[in-house]
């Protein structure tokens, strides 16, 4: 289980790292929360659900803010307005000409 416990530790240090790319802290982040809930349980059935501390969930919910955030920052990209001023007709016609 050390193995499970110390592969989502990095995976949570690498978060951390990438922190300026939201989409891929959340990723790695509920990954990693994934693994460290998870894998305890599917190793030893037999113990039943560990008791966690705060950080724990205070992990979990910056995961998921994370991944939360890395949509709404995409979000708010798309709906840049692009207005485009063209010239009058007249006026191209003129500048062709002279």
């Amino acid at each position: 289980m050390d193995y499970i416990l110390i592969t989502a530790f990095f995976l949570l240090v690498i978060a951390g790292f990438v922190g300026i790319f939201p989409l891929g802290t959340g990723v790695l982040g509920i990954v990693s929360m994934a693994m460290i809930t998870v894998g305890p349980i599917l190793i030893y059935p037999s113990l039943g659900s560990p008791s966690y501390g705060t950080g724990f969930y205070v992990a979990w919910a910056a995961s998921i803010v994370s991944l939360g955030a890395s949509f709404l920052h995409r979000r708010g990209r798309d709906q840049q307005t692009v207005v485009v001023n063209q010239p009058a007709a007249g006026a191209c016609a003129r500048a062709t000409r002279a």
